[in-house]
């Protein structure tokens, strides 16, 4: 009997052959105020990376097994964040961003792509306002206009 695979071995019809692995984050969730986002890093020595975006005050917390490792203040429009991870097994992970036209976060560990939206709930949400604020404006000016 084959041994159970883990989570990020399994084969998902969803995610695109060129997404680079986990296409998003393990444990993901968006409010109107923050996104909160937590994923695996290592083979043999396993850590938990969580990261949590403020979307009003641009407070940016990294931490890694429940240490917070940074935290800082940004309205960037692009960016990247890097942290050293592990002790005996040391990882490289880099948290890549762009906010505009619509927040897209991916991550790489040791150059490769592990992630390629981090918050994938939170492009949602912006689109979603985008729709309900710019298609009434939409409206509104044909209107005027004819």
């Amino acid at each position: 009997m084959p041994a159970a695979s883990s989570r990020s071995q399994t084969h998902n019809p969803y995610v695109s052959p060129r997404a680079g692995g986990d296409a998003r984050g393990e444990a993901s969730s968006v409010d109107i105020f923050s996104a909160v986002s937590a994923f695996e890093v290592g083979d043999k020595e396993k850590h938990d990376v969580r990261v949590r975006w403020s979307l009003w005050s641009g407070e940016e917390v990294y931490m890694v097994d429940g240490e917070e490792v940074m935290r800082m203040r940004s309205f960037d429009f692009a960016g990247v964040r890097q942290l050293e991870v592990g002790r005996e097994e040391k990882h490289q992970v880099e948290i890549r961003f762009r906010t505009l036209p619509f927040n897209m976060v991916s991550v790489y560990v040791d150059g490769q792509r592990r992630i390629g939206n981090l918050f994938p709930r939170l492009s949602l949400l912006q689109w979603t306002i985008a729709a309900v604020f710019f298609i009434p404006l939409g409206v509104t000016v044909v209107w005027f206009v004819l």
